[in-house]
């Protein structure tokens, strides 16, 4: 979580369908969300020779990733793309 400025900004990675109703929640509450591809977010951490696992080290790579990359806002799918996405 960071504030770019003057606006909220929580970056979390997708978790199949676990990160969505945060994501939803969030967005609803005007804050500005970003969700990862955890790949990205894996690749990176490599990159970084970060081989550690666990919550916190985690939460300071996605951190580190969001800095230093321009991430796009993440957009709730409409009602029908929903529904699509749920048959």
């Amino acid at each position: 979580m960071g504030i770019l400025k003057g606006v909220l900004q929580v970056v979390m990675e997708a978790t199949g369908v676990y990160h969505q109703r945060l994501a939803q929640y969030l967005h609803h509450e005007e804050v500005q969300v970003v969700v990862l591809n955890p790949a990205q977010v894996k690749y990176y951490a490599k990159s970084q020779l970060r081989r550690s696992k666990s919550d916190p080290v985690d939460a300071r790579i996605i951190s580190e990733y969001a800095s230093r990359h321009d991430l796009k806002s993440w957009v709730p799918l409409t009602t029908a793309r929903q529904h699509l996405q749920q048959a």
